[in-house]
């Protein structure tokens, strides 16, 4: 990889762990697990704009929601993506309209599974992301944490920037 390939990479993950906006589509109003995304970024302090997207919602926790992506009137950054998995290519397409730079897929159901339906779907998402230039996180991964900026996936994490920064998922 030259040093042009590799500044457009950094530029493109900078974007992620440092967005500005983050939209979080299939955020659920009462506490289940996908409402853990936007009560860590609450909890963190993130500064940027935090979209809740969910069709059947006014409010979320006091921040308007909305009913789609595309609905959002700002850019967004990051796309938390938490529909079922047989729902998430309209939305990564509908966020590779938008200019959605990243989003991470929570969901499982692709690849992994071993089915022929599974990768093909994986196929598809990977095809959408590439010719947007959008990045994917996931499928079936936690999300991305950058305590400098307040990005969190979970609640109750060090808000305290170190020196060094690893982050792994096995799916397992």
């Amino acid at each position: 990889m030259d040093k042009d390939n590799v500044q457009g990479l950094i530029g493109q993950l900078d974007a992620l762990f440092e967005a500005a906006s983050v939209a979080i589509v299939g955020v659920p109003r009462g506490m289940k697990m996908g409402k853990l995304f936007l009560v860590a970024l609450l909890e963190q302090g993130f500064p940027g704009d935090i979209y809740p997207v969910n069709p059947r919602a006014k409010e979320i926790d006091g921040l308007k929601a909305y009913p789609s992506v595309s609905a959002i009137p700002g850019p967004v950054d990051l796309a938390i993506v938490l529909v079922p998995h047989d729902h998430a290519l309209p939305v990564v397409k509908e966020c590779a309209r938008k200019g959605v730079k990243g989003a991470v897929l929570f969901t499982a159901g692709y690849k992994e599974t071993g089915t022929a339906d599974g990768r093909s779907l994986e196929e598809e998402l990977v095809r959408v992301a590439r010719s947007s230039g959008m990045r994917l996180i996931g499928p079936n991964g936690m999300g991305l944490y950058c305590p400098k900026t307040g990005l969190s996936f979970f609640p109750q994490v060090s808000k305290e920037p170190g020196p060094v920064g690893i982050i792994s998922h096995s799916g397992s």
